[in-house]
């Protein structure tokens, strides 16, 4: 309950704070096209349907698997019970609405190398992988049950490219610079606490470069969540951040890095 409580006040100082809707009143002319093209675009691509037709399946799923969250507790979940894949499904699973800006943004940005901390039952991996199939994509949750639901589905749709893996995230974490060598499009969605949030992305910083885009989920979470998103997006290499309540958004283009700005955009 703190935490709903939590997140319904940020909610309200978010959509006060925000601006921007439909690009108006943007200066900066890259903000503008990236709402233009990207978070305003209202085409709707098959790939939505063949998505959403899985995660409609998996809700009806009725098989209860060992499941102990690794990092904050939502609200509802205790560590070390049987769950549903059903609830797993409806609760930890991205929305159609963040999952098709997530399909939009690797379709516009093409990126080579996607990197997600946080599978489930791997929604949010087919929206990116779908908008960008030539993209390597690796994944990673420490439920093995889990990394098997999510490579079927990745099958199920043809996304050869991606890949699920079971492991800690500190254990990933290591690794990462002998799996690839630069991180184009990161996905951090697996651990809502302040200090671990940080850590991976200050473990993961030498590998981003000129158009790596970084988009940590829930940042408005809980109060650790919002420090750690403060704290992040003011860290010198970003050059711009955007705030849309369920995803923070940062950039870090060297040629803004004189003109360093935040924007929290109605979304």
């Amino acid at each position: 309950m703190k935490e709903l409580l939590f997140q319904s006040t940020s909610f309200a100082e978010y959509w006060w704070r925000a601006s921007y809707k439909n690009g108006y009143g943007v200066h900066s002319p890259f903000l503008y096209k990236l709402i233009e093209d990207v978070f305003d675009d209202d085409r709707h691509f098959y790939a939505y349907d063949d998505i959403e037709a899985i995660r409609k399946d998996l809700l009806t799923w009725k098989q209860s698997i060992e499941f102990n969250e690794v990092g904050a507790l939502s609200h509802w979940a205790k560590p070390n019970i049987e769950r549903l894949i059903s609830d797993i499904t409806k609760c930890s699973s991205v929305s159609p609405k963040y999952g098709q800006l997530l399909f939009r943004l690797t379709n516009h940005f093409n990126p080579q190398t996607i990197v997600e901390f946080g599978t489930s039952v791997g929604i949010s991996s087919m929206y990116m992988a779908s908008g960008s199939p030539n993209a390597e994509l690796y994944t990673y949750d420490f439920n093995e049950a889990l990394v098997r639901i999510a490579n079927s589905n990745f099958n199920s749709l043809n996304l050869r490219k991606a890949k699920a893996e079971v492991g800690l995230f500190e254990e990933k974490l290591t690794k990462m610079p002998q799996i690839v060598d630069k991180i184009d499009f990161l996905l951090l969605d697996g651990n809502h606490r302040k200090e671990p949030t940080i850590l991976y992305y200050e473990f993961l910083k030498s590998q981003f470069h000129n158009d790596t885009i970084v988009i940590l989920d829930d940042i408005h979470w809980s109060q650790g969540m919002e420090e750690a998103w403060d704290i992040i997006k003011a860290d010198k290499a970003v050059s711009l951040s955007i705030d849309l309540f369920q995803f923070g958004i940062l950039f870090f283009k060297k040629e803004f890095l004189g003109n360093k700005q935040h924007f929290v955009v109605k979304f």
